[in-house]
């Protein structure tokens, strides 16, 4: 009976920590998803205009120096975070069917 209940506590416990590992998986793919499209999107809508406002300054006053384009293509598209978010979790599911 002990038996029994020592390999019921371990199984147990294994699949809280599985549960618990999933969580904080899916909780850093939301992080990193909002980050590839929120926070880099208006990190290139910042970079396109501050690209603008400079060549307008360029063009009023002779004298600016140049200065090297910030890149504008930052972050990723709804469909790029999607198409990712569905790739991860179908080798995530593939590895764990195949284990």
């Amino acid at each position: 009976m002990v038996e029994l209940i020592k390999s019921d506590f371990r199984r147990v416990l294994k699949d809280k920590l599985f549960m618990v590992v999933c969580i904080l998986a899916a909780a850093f793919a939301l992080v990193v998803m909002y980050d590839a499209f929120n926070v880099r999107r208006a990190a290139g809508e910042h970079a396109k205009h501050i690209n603008q406002m400079w060549e307008e300054l360029r063009e009023e006053l002779q004298s600016v120096p140049a200065m090297e384009i910030l890149k504008e293509s930052l972050g990723h598209t709804p469909l790029q975070v999607i198409v990712g978010a569905l790739l991860g979790s179908g080798v995530g599911a593939l590895a764990l069917f195949f284990k």
